[in-house]
C-alpha cells in the first residue's frame, strides 16, 4: 500500500481539482492528502499491531518535522482568533505535509526515493503539456466548461505555482539527463522532457511579466517584510506568529501607508509575496526557523550522499529559491 499511495498522491497532487467545492483546487488537494496520510497511517498501524513493532526513521529531517509540526500545534492552541479556519485551512495542511514528510523518510530504500522522483517528474510532464495545449487551443474551445476557456486556467490553480512545479521538474529531468550519457533511449526521454519543460517554462513565465496577460498582481516585497516586522512588535507574536489563518486580518491593522498609492490600495491581501514571510508573520520566528531547517538540512544531506549525483544540486537548490 505504501509503495502504491506514495507515488499516486505525487502524480494526482498537483494535477487534481473538482468542482463541488467553493474553491476548485485548494480544498480538493488537501483533503486527497489527508486521505493519502490516513491511509498510510492505518498501514503504519496494522504493520506495527502485526510486528509489535514500531519502526523509526532515521531521516536527519526527523527532528525538523517534528519540531516544525509541534510549533503548529502550539499556535493553534494560543491563537484563538479565526482557530477553526486555521485548523480547516494551514493547520492541517501543514500537519499533513509533516506527516507525509517523515513517512516518506521511513522509506530508506533508494528505489523507493527514485520512484518518487520519477512520478513528480511525470506530474510536471503532464502540467507542462497541459500548460501548453492552455495557452494555446484549449481556452478557446467552447465545449469546455467557462471557467477553463482562459488562459489564466492552470491545473495546480495558481499560475506561480505552476511556474516553480516546471521549473522543478526540468531541472529534474535535466539532473536525470547528465546521469544517463551511456543510456541511449534514457537520454532521448529526459532529452525530450527538458526541452518541454523549458517551452513551457518560457511561454508562461513570459505572460506573468508586468502588463502580459496574466501579469502576478502579487504584494510588494517591501509590504511583506514591514507586515512581519510589525508582527515582531509583540512578545507572543514574535515566537508563535499572529497565527495561521490571520494574516488578512493583520494585514488590513498594519498595512504601510505607502500602498494607498499603488494598486493594493483597495485590496484585502490573502497572502504576503513571500512563503517564507508568510511563514514569519503567521507562525513566528520558532516556525520560520524550523520550516527552513527542512530545505536547508535535505540539501546538506543529498550532497554528502554518493547516491544524489542524479538529482543533487540544480534541483535542491530550485526548490529551496522556490520557497522565497
Amino acid at each position: 500500500m505504501q509503495k502504491f499511495i506514495f507515488p499516486a498522491t505525487v502524480i494526482i497532487l498537483p494535477l487534481f481539482f473538482l468542482t463541488l467545492t467553493p474553491n476548485f483546487f485548494s480544498t480538493p488537494k488537501q483533503l486527497a492528502l489527508i486521505v493519502a496520510i490516513l491511509l498510510l497511517s492505518l498501514n503504519l498501524a496494522f504493520q506495527a499491531f502485526s510486528t509489535k513493532s514500531l519502526q523509526s526513521s532515521s531521516s536527519p529531517l526527523r527532528f525538523g518535522l517534528f519540531a516544525f509540526a509541534t510549533l503548529i500545534l502550539i499556535n493553534l492552541f494560543i491563537n484563538p482568533v479565526s482557530r477553526l479556519e486555521s485548523i480547516i485551512g494551514p493547520g492541517s495542511l501543514y500537519l499533513a505535509l509533516s506527516l507525509w514528510a517523515y513517512l516518506l523518510s521511513q522509506e530508506p530504500s533508494h528505489k523507493f526515493k527514485q520512484t518518487i522522483l520519477y512520478s513528480f517528474l511525470a506530474a510536471t510532464l503532464i502540467l507542462s503539456l497541459h500548460t501548453l495545449a492552455q495557452l494555446t487551443f484549449l481556452y478557446k474551445m467552447t465545449a469546455l466548461p467557462l471557467f477553463m476557456q482562459s488562459r489564466a486556467f492552470t491545473l495546480t490553480g495558481n499560475s506561480l505555482t505552476t511556474l516553480i512545479l516546471i521549473a522543478l521538474g526540468g531541472s529534474l529531468s535535466l539532473s536525470y539527463l547528465r546521469s544517463t550519457t551511456y543510456h541511449l533511449r534514457s537520454t532521448i526521454y529526459h532529452l525530450l522532457s527538458t526541452i518541454l519543460h523549458l517551452i513551457a517554462f518560457v511561454a508562461l513565465g513570459a505572460l506573468l511579466f508586468p502588463g502580459q496577460e496574466l501579469a502576478l498582481n502579487l504584494l510588494p516585497l517591501t509590504a511583506s517584510w514591514s507586515i512581519a516586522l510589525d508582527a515582531m512588535k509583540s512578545v507572543r507574536s514574535f515566537f508563535f506568529g499572529v497565527g495561521l489563518s490571520n494574516f488578512p486580518i493583520f494585514y488590513n491593522s498594519v498595512k504601510p501607508l505607502f500602498l494607498n498609492s499603488t494598486p493594493f490600495w483597495n485590496i484585502l491581501q490573502g497572502s504576503a509575496s513571500s512563503g517564507l514571510l508568510q511563514i514569519l508573520t503567521t507562525t513566528g520566528i520558532l516556525g520560520f526557523l524550523s520550516f527552513i531547517s527542512l530545505p536547508l538540512i535535505t540539501i546538506k544531506s543529498t550532497i554528502h550522499d554518493p547516491r544524489s549525483t542524479i538529482y543533487h544540486l540544480p534541483f535542491k537548490l530550485l526548490t529551496l529559491l522556490s520557497l522565497l
